[in-house]
């Protein structure tokens, strides 16, 4: 295998939630393998907040693009404000996720979660990030180039939470734990995922999921502990450690891969 298989030269990549902390070292990671990428987010000024982020290393080549995913967008006119500015998609990374406005209801338990909060996060989770798949596959007929797609699921989307893993972790006063929501939105996106691989595979277009596991950003030291100690590699992850797996997933390595789901999660899952 040679090094230009692990590139993306002349591809055009799309990462959702680009501004995001783990999105900002995707579109790096991309970028730094040679793609032209698409930041898109829901920030007001994602143009200008991308062109500060990332302009003096990447210039032109990485933009921003402002969008709210959600059933009321328009995720067509997204993809073609993209192609018009980098050239035909070539992958597109589903990485965008919400909490809900109300980040409190959110860490609600199965008990006390409010549909209101469940349809606000689901809207962006799942029943979003769909129509901006179908919608950039309806884009990615139309060339012969590669092309290819990314769901970030969870490893709760496959296996349940531990509740025990939680106790003594706190925010804002209320108990920290995975919500219902999280669990299902993310199962689905793993179920969604296979089902295009499957759909799509007539078009040539890949689908794949990128499970990552607990990944350290301010947890307590409890609950570090408490997680090291259940996972083989002894650690949590990082942000760092989900770039190469998901640039490779977009990458000419990859093009026999699709339907895969795979778990970048120390080993978490195994136990």
């Amino acid at each position: 295998m040679t090094q230009p298989a692990f590139r993306l030269d002349g591809h055009c990549v799309l990462v959702t939630g680009g501004l995001g902390i783990l999105g900002q070292h995707m579109v790096r990671g991309f970028a730094d393998a040679g793609a032209s990428v698409a930041v898109v987010d829901m920030l007001p000024d994602t143009a200008g907040r991308t062109k500060k982020v990332f302009g003096e290393t990447y210039g032109a080549s990485v933009r921003g693009y402002s969008y709210m995913i959600g059933l009321n967008s328009d995720p067509g006119a997204l993809i073609d404000d993209v192609v018009a500015d980098l050239g035909p998609l070539n992958h597109i990374l589903n990485n965008a996720a919400s909490k809900g406005s109300d980040v409190l209801k959110f860490m609600a338990g199965p008990d006390d979660f409010t549909p209101e909060t469940w349809a606000e996060v689901m809207d962006v989770n799942l029943n979003g990030t769909f129509f901006l798949a179908q919608a950039a596959a309806a884009h990615m007929r139309t060339h012969d180039t590669p092309k290819s797609m990314t769901f970030t699921s969870s490893i709760y989307g496959s296996i349940a939470p531990n509740p025990s893993l939680y106790e003594e972790s706190h925010y804002m006063g209320t108990q920290i734990n995975t919500p219902p929501i999280y669990s299902a939105s993310k199962g689905g996106i793993v179920g969604l995922s296979r089902y295009l691989a499957g759909y799509w595979g007539k078009d040539g277009i890949r689908v794949n999921t990128l499970t990552p596991g607990g990944v350290r950003s301010g947890q307590n030291d409890a609950f570090v502990e408490r997680y090291e100690r259940r996972t083989p590699l002894g650690r949590m992850g990082a942000v760092e450690d989900l770039v190469g797996p998901a640039v490779f997933l977009a990458t000419p390595a990859a093009a026999y891969i699709t339907g895969t789901n795979l778990f970048v999660d120390g080993g978490f899952s195994c136990w």
